[in-house]
This record gives structure tokens, sequence and C-alpha cells, in this order.
């Protein structure tokens, strides 16, 4: 898997954590027809853990979201180096020929031990 296609499965990791919502948050533990007793003050208990676990979840959650973040840039830096360091030294090739001087490019491009991604962008270039 190169870097690219890294960084895409985490953002879409990412995005599918951003779809669970708090639903629970606007439910209401009084029901009109419910008339005192030690049941209705349980329910409204088991209410109230139910949403302290899902802010608890939720918390977590965005902790994990974050770490995924930090690994989406560190990937991202990965990347826009080894691009940098890369594009550096194929376009410090030149030859008399402009058709000669991709041609050498190319050749050396296609030698370089690097991640497909950044061999695909710099190709684009070319």
């Amino acid at each position: 898997m190169n870097y690219k296609e890294r960084i895409r499965a985490l953002k879409e990791m990412k995005s599918s954590l951003n779809s669970v919502e708090d639903s629970l948050e606007s439910v209401e533990s009084e029901v009109s027809s419910w008339k005192g007793g030690s049941s209705k003050q349980k329910f409204n208990t088991y209410i109230e853990d139910i949403k302290d676990d899902i802010h608890e979840m939720l918390s977590t959650q965005d902790s994990f979201k974050s770490e995924i973040s930090q690994l989406i840039a560190k990937i991202q830096a990965k990347f826009d180096s080894e691009y940098a360091m890369c594009s550096a030294i194929i376009n410090s090739i030149h030859e008399d020929k402009p058709s000669k001087t991709k041609q050498k490019r190319r050749e050396k491009l296609n030698s370089l031990d690097i991640d497909s991604s950044v061999k695909e962008k710099i190709r684009q270039h070319l």
C-alpha cells in the first residue's frame, strides 16, 4: 500500500467515525402516563448511565480520530519529503537535447527505490 492509499484509507476510517452521533442526548426519560414508583427512578438512572457511557465512548472516539489525524500528517510529511528529494534528483539531470533529458530522467526515476505514489507524481511532472 503506497502513501496515498494509506492516507485515503485512514481518511475513510476517520470519516466513518464522524458519522457516529450522540443520538441519546435528546432522549427524554419522562413518560407522561408514568406516576411515581421505583421503576421510574430506575429507568431515569438507566438513561443517565447510558448517556454517560456514550459520552465516554465519544471521548475515546475523539482521541482515536486525533491519533488518525496525526498518522495522516506523518504519512503526508513522508510523501512530501520523498517527493521533494527525488524531484530535485530528477530535475538535476540535463542533457543537450530535451528528448535525451526526458529519457535520462525517466531512466533515473525507474531506478529509484521509492514509494509508487511518489513516482507517479514525479512522472506527472516529467
